[in-house]
């Protein structure tokens, strides 16, 4: 009787199916992610001013995602505008976990450079170079940190499993200032950029008590960075990204 109920259709079933969940569970936190470098146009208040990039690159065991935007056209031009922003990251499991980040930009007007590493055995973050005025160079590491390139794609990443209406909290760090931040899914729609229509689903954040929100579009058919990315202020746009071109890119008729 015993041997009957251990080798049981409904048992063998039982077990195969708690096989692949443990299997599938332990591809999820091997899984590690495929390099990508992407390119994009850049508009300030509605026109057309440079172009930029978002690349992924292994670095040993580790990962580096970087940012590079320059001015190209009109004032960013003439301005001599360039930014380039990485971070450092490993990944211990299903997300990225940041590292260290830095940042530098230069114009005719003002250079500026700064760097954060994370510390996260003793659960510190400390800051150098030109950090704002009245921000300390270490503070304590609170809730999930991003940085202006980071969040690129840790949003991407989340939006992968999560639902409409899920609400993604993250702490943003800029020249030493730390500010939490949800994001918000919301509804896959149809997105036009230079690449094509895609069909991608936006990320919507905003502080409280400010006027600036951020919308970031990603699409499932592409490496984990923006169809497009858009940043407005009293309702009006500010800074967009739209995407012109990503290597590696699926095939399936999706462009």
């Amino acid at each position: 009787m015993k041997l009957a109920s251990l080798h049981s259709p409904r048992r063998v079933l039982s077990a195969a199916v708690a096989m692949l969940g443990a299997l599938a569970a332990s591809a999820a936190q091997c899984a590690t992610p495929t390099p990508f470098s992407a390119r994009y146009e850049v508009l300030i208040d509605g026109k057309r001013a440079g172009e930029a990039s978002l690349e992924l690159q292994a670095e040993g065991t580790r990962w580096r995602h970087s940012l590079r935007a320059i001015g190209t056209r009109g004032l960013a031009r003439l301005a001599g505008f360039t930014t380039d922003q990485s971070s450092l990251l490993d990944w211990p499991g299903e997300r990225p976990r940041l590292l260290g980040a830095h940042m530098r930009s230069e114009s005719l007007l003002r250079d500026r450079e700064a760097s954060v590493s994370f510390d996260w055995t003793q659960g510190m973050l400390t800051w150098s170079g030109d950090i704002s005025d009245g921000e300390p160079r270490s503070r304590p590491i609170e809730g999930t940190p991003a940085t202006g390139s980071s969040l690129n794609l840790q949003l991407a990443l989340e939006v992968e499993s999560r639902q409409p209406g899920d609400v993604v909290p993250f702490v943003m760090h800029d020249r030493g200032r730390a500010r939490a931040v949800d994001y918000r899914v919301a509804d896959p729609e149809d997105v036009d950029v230079p690449y094509g229509r895609l069909r991608a689903t936006p990320i919507i954040g905003q502080r409280p008590h400010s006027d600036r929100v951020t919308t970031a579009w990603y699409a499932a058919a592409l490496p984990p960075t923006p169809v497009r990315l858009l940043q407005t202020e009293h309702g009006e746009n500010k800074y967009e990204l739209r995407l012109m071109d990503v290597k590696p890119a699926a095939v399936d008729g999706t462009r």
